[in-house]
């Protein structure tokens, strides 16, 4: 959930921006702060942990799939022992 909120707040504050200096940029985020804190949103997991799982299973091995790269290491991850 931290991800969601600071990914609202690169959207929402700094990249819509241009800041002359990192005081400026501070004082952008401090607003964003100010005017989220007044109405608070709870971000809230909707997602099944099997479904997700099931999900980095497949990226993974379609990544394996395509691992031929010479220098790139691919891993291979054991999800049985993943809970």
């Amino acid at each position: 959930m931290v991800e969601r909120f600071f990914r609202d707040l690169s959207q929402q504050a700094i990249l819509p921006g241009s800041f002359g200096s990192v005081a400026e940029l501070v004082d952008a985020i401090n607003r964003y702060l100010s005017r989220h804190n007044l109405e608070p949103k709870r971000y809230v997991w909707h997602a099944d942990g099997q479904e997700v799982l099931n999900k980095i299973r497949r990226a993974w091995a379609s990544r394996h799939k395509s691992c031929n790269f010479g220098f790139i290491v691919c891993f291979r991850v054991n999800f049985s022992e993943v809970r």
